[in-house]
């Protein structure tokens, strides 16, 4: 195998002469295709800077390519950004933080003005097989794609890199060993009965525990811990060796064009193009967003902090009691051990669902001890995952930032650190609250949220009028399907959806249903509706639809055998969760397993489902056959996912709705972008979350949200034909307190 490595061309810039060199080869190859890197001493997108730029392009009609290093001088950037933008790809890896790093060093107007900006990890998501790195798929990370499908030693760069920082980090670390050597570790002894000191894995073991932060280490220790961080910080690339780091910042440039080179043509012979130009146009309004970050009320987090910290502390204190040791809520060999021990409980396993039986089948001590590993461990979840993470990352000026990941699913989906806030707070037993995450984030002048309303489901009901011409229920949920209304004569005019005009009738008039022209159209709730069959399949006879049903079957019913209206509700939770499982190409094996069902009632589930919503099985098979005759699925915005292994073909189904509707709205980022650009308004996008926009508005521009709602909803009328509805809600206070509609006053 040729080593790519070995053949390019690199190049050092440390003055003049060397700059127009790079000026004069590239005017000499003139490339279509280049790429460009920063090494910076930092990874946050607004307060880290690049000291290192890299460039780099293929010769054409040559087997290498030319790599230029240089330090990021004003003459080396300005003259990078003259020659990037003329070629017609510009690519970099992760490239959203490589603009972030231009910006911060004063280069806004020259990143704001590219039009040529390509993302490697979108080019490499569109070139390879449809299957996540979890389930043996390719990783998008730049040395994995390196060493698979450029040259095994593509990571051989980065392990010096990685050895010559560890190098430095340890020299660090004997200087903090040095200082914590006067202070024993009061009682502890090794094995061999010497004296154990404090030292870095010691404080480290201490502060991993999530109650216990700097202020809780013993005055003396902490003092030497801050004082060795603050004047021996951890080092970073800026601390590397220049040489090193330069093969280093080299390597990745060549690492990538070659990766390109190979991937390029896949993408036109599957034509892709268009799917990749449109993730090029969301980079900058992505990017755009990025950088505006969410307004953080960090004095209600350190105070939700506190209170969260103490309640943990009170439960894993009874936890102790009740278990007569210490055991955290991660071991869960040791939780069952104790189930056995103490009260002979035999457990398979220690996991919410277990613990759920538990509580509900045992009373005393185990139904106490499961309630509160339960309530821990989502407490530690909630500790870390939101209320720390929120106010480390807002340290620097009071702003939460995120780096929106656009390539990570397979699907298209756009993911972020800020994807999972839930609507409801965290209360203690007595209904107390402890922290709500949407009352940390708090309104500038206004914060607009336009969420598109089950807005998978609407694709799927599209999909099966599309492919057999419709699922009664589940296009009965969102419009009236094969209704009818009645005319100023007495004649019947049929709902058309056809077309955008027509389609948008479908709230505008009383319907009746075309099979029974006495009763009016109402929308299908698809959960009560598998949960009322899945309730028939298992015997339950329907004293009143989603209100009363009782057991007459044999054996006993794994409900109650008198389901009221409030018991309803939780079967059709079952139901709800088992929707979406189905339309995830999830079966009874998922639902057994997920929902913690025995397999009669997995089975019922799927029956219910099956016969609420047959034409959605249609559409599942025929998207089996699609790809089995095509080795391929293509979704509304001509995205293809690619599979040789027929067993993951289950999960196209779900890759088409999720990924059309990601699509869909990076299509909507992208025009709403535009809008904002052309109107010179100050109104900023902050945020996707699943399938909302946030917005902060500016005073005066309250208007442009009616606009912004306008063409997210647009953009599916142009192929949707099941109507689709983009809800607005507004604060000027928090997240938390956002109400329906425009606030006015």
């Amino acid at each position: 195998m040729t080593n790519p490595y070995k053949l390019w061309k690199r190049y050092h810039i440390s003055s003049l002469d060397d700059l127009r060199k790079m000026v004069q080869l590239f005017e000499q190859d003139q490339p279509k295709s280049a790429g460009f890197d920063t090494e910076t001493d930092g990874l946050h997108i607004i307060y880290s800077r690049p000291f290192l730029l890299q460039f780099g392009w293929l010769v054409p009609g040559k087997n290498y390519g030319r790599v230029f290093t240089m330090d990021t001088t004003r003459e080396n950037v300005k003259t990078f950004f003259y020659l990037a933008k003329r070629v017609k790809y510009l690519l970099a890896h992760n490239i959203k933080f490589d603009l972030h790093m231009l910006t911060n060093i004063g280069y806004a107007e020259d990143v704001l003005s590219m039009t040529n900006l390509y993302d490697n990890m979108a080019v490499a998501r569109l070139a390879l097989e449809a299957v996540p790195a979890r389930d043996g798929g390719d990783s998008l990370d730049l040395k994995s794609l390196g060493v698979r499908y450029v040259h095994p030693t593509a990571g051989d760069s980065e392990a010096i890199l990685k050895a010559e920082k560890q190098k430095l980090n340890n020299e660090r670390i004997k200087i903090l060993a040095a200082a914590l050597r006067q202070f024993p570790l009061d009682g502890e002894k090794t094995a061999t009965g010497r004296q154990k000191y404090w030292g870095k894995g010691v404080i480290e073991s201490f502060l991993k525990d999530i109650t216990h932060d700097v202020n809780d280490l013993p005055p003396h220790i902490r003092e030497v811990w801050l004082t060795w961080q603050e004047e021996y910080p951890e080092p970073t690339y800026a601390d590397i060796d220049r040489n090193i780091l330069i093969r280093y910042g080299a390597d990745d440039i060549i690492t990538m064009m070659e990766f390109f080179k190979k991937a390029f043509p896949i993408i036109l012979e599957r034509k892709q193009l268009p799917v990749l130009e449109r993730e090029s146009r969301a980079v900058l309004p992505l990017f755009k967003m990025e950088r505006v970050g969410l307004k953080v009320d960090r004095e209600y987090l350190e105070n939700c902090r506190k209170k969260v910290k103490a309640y943990i502390i009170q439960l894993r204190n009874e936890m102790y009691r009740i278990c007569g040791e210490k055991v955290t809520v991660g071991q869960h060999e040791r939780i069952i051990e104790v189930f056995n021990k103490k009260w002979n409980i035999m457990l398979e396993n220690a996991n919410k669902q277990t613990l759920q039986d538990i509580q509900e089948n045992f009373d005393g001590e185990p139904k106490r001890l499961a309630q509160i590993i339960q309530e821990l461990r989502s407490l530690e979840k909630w500790y870390s995952t939101y209320i720390v993470r929120l106010l480390d990352s807002s340290k620097y000026d009071g702003r939460a930032y995120t780096q929106l990941n656009a390539y990570g699913a397979v699907s298209g989906r756009m993911s972020s650190d800020f994807q999972q806030f839930p609507r409801d707070p965290l209360v203690d037993e007595e209904g107390n609250e402890l922290f709500h995450p949407r009352k940390a984030f708090l309104a500038d002048y206004m914060t607009a949220y336009i969420d598109y309303s089950q807005i998978e489901l609407r694709v799927q009901a599209d999909y099966t009028l599309k492919v057999s011409g419709g699922d009664l229920n589940m296009c009965r949920a969102y419009m009236p399907f094969r209704c009818h209304r009645i005319g100023e004569n007495g004649e019947k005019i049929p709902y058309e959806f056809d077309t955008p005009e027509k389609r948008k009738e479908w709230n505008k008039y009383t319907w009746f249903l075309d099979e029974n022209p006495k009763q009016k159209w109402t929308p299908t709730d698809n959960h009560n509706l598998t949960a009322h069959n899945a309730l028939l399949a298992l015997g339950y006879e329907c004293i009143e639809p989603y209100k009363e049903y009782r057991y007459n079957g044999s054996g006993q019913p794994f409900f109650k055998e008198y389901i009221d209206e409030d018991e309803f509700k939780r079967v059709r939770s079952k139901g709800k969760s088992f929707n979406f499982m189905k339309n995830y190409g999830g079966g009874i094996g998922a639902a057994m397993k997920q929902l913690g069902l025995p397999r009669h009632v997995a089975q019922a589930l799927i029956d219910g489902f099956t016969k609420a919503f047959p034409h959605v099985i249609i559409y599942q098979q025929a998207v089996d056959q699609q790809h089995a005759k095509k080795g391929y699925v293509q979704n509304m915005y001509g995205r293809r996912y690619y599979l040789r292994d027929r067993n993951k073909a289950y999960k196209l189904a779900n890759y088409l709705i999720q990924g059309t509707c990601a699509d869909a709205l990076k299509e909507a980022i992208i025009r709403i972008d535009e809008y904002i650009t052309k109107r010179n308004l100050k109104t900023r996008m902050i945020l996707p979350i699943h399938d909302e926009l946030q917005f902060k508005v500016e005073p005066g521009e309250e208007w442009a949200i009616y606009e912004f709602q306008r063409i997210m909803q647009e953009v599916f009328d142009e192929w949707c034909l099941v109507p689709v509805v983009a809800e607005i809600e507004t604060s000027k206070t928090c997240w938390a307190e956002a109400k329906e509609g425009i606030i006015t006053m």
